[in-house]
């Protein structure tokens, strides 16, 4: 008994992870898994969405914390200031 009760966990935990790349989720698809039976939970992840992702590039200035979408060398507040400070390129995902 206690085996089919691993199985079945390890089961739900699977198809958990097949859905963490889909708008369902990991932690729906793991629910729906474990009180809908992981063969429903896996017909229910099969028929989701795909999570699409995005990457952007942010500029972000160390010395007064703004962040900038456009492409800049420097920052234009701080150059008002007087102060040449070079920008930090980040990337950014989205949905």
């Amino acid at each position: 008994m206690f085996l089919l009760i691993v199985i079945y966990l390890l089961l739900a935990v699977g198809v958990a992870f097949l859905g963490q790349n889909r708008k369902i989720g990991f932690t729906q698809s793991f629910g729906l898994s474990l009180f809908l039976t992981p063969i429903v939970g896996l017909m229910i992840v099969a028929h989701s969405t795909k999570k699409i992702t995005y990457f952007e590039y942010q500029y972000h200035c160390p010395r007064c914390g703004y962040n900038f979408t456009e492409e800049r060398s420097v920052c234009p507040y701080c150059e008002k200031a007087g102060h040449s400070i070079p920008l930090i390129r980040e990337e950014v995902t989205t949905t």
